[in-house]
């Protein structure tokens, strides 16, 4: 089944500009090879981490928004696990909501409002 994910990560500071260019697209890269398709790629530059990951105190974010198989997401997780210059990094699936029926909400509404106390 196919769905929407966001793939977050944190590549190592020490890595210079061309080299974390670099290993984003490799990242990219080995989303499609496992049959993804990227929406979008947003590098969000180099922030201060919120702790000390293997000594560090600053990390590359980047963010990937693609659509892919949802059996080939564990994969996709190993081999980012893998990736000597991937700190840290965590995907989520995009969920889409059903809305209501208007006549379902006029109904699911209380007829009047509930008083604060």
């Amino acid at each position: 089944m196919t769905s929407d994910y966001e793939v977050t990560f944190i590549l190592k500071p020490s890595l210079d500009e061309a080299a974390t260019e670099a290993s984003v697209q490799r990242v990219a890269e080995s989303l499609t090879k496992l049959g993804g398709t990227i929406k979008s790629i947003e590098p969000l530059g180099r922030r201060r981490l919120t702790h000390e990951i293997k000594d560090l105190r600053e990390g590359f974010y980047a963010v990937i928004t693609f659509t892919a198989d949802s059996s080939n997401i564990r994969e996709f997780e190993r081999q980012l696990s893998l990736n000597d210059e991937v700190l840290r990094h965590i995907v989520i699936r995009h969920e889409v909501k059903k809305s209501k029926k208007r006549s379902e909400l006029a109904t699911s509404q209380p007829s009047a409002p509930l008083p604060f106390a």
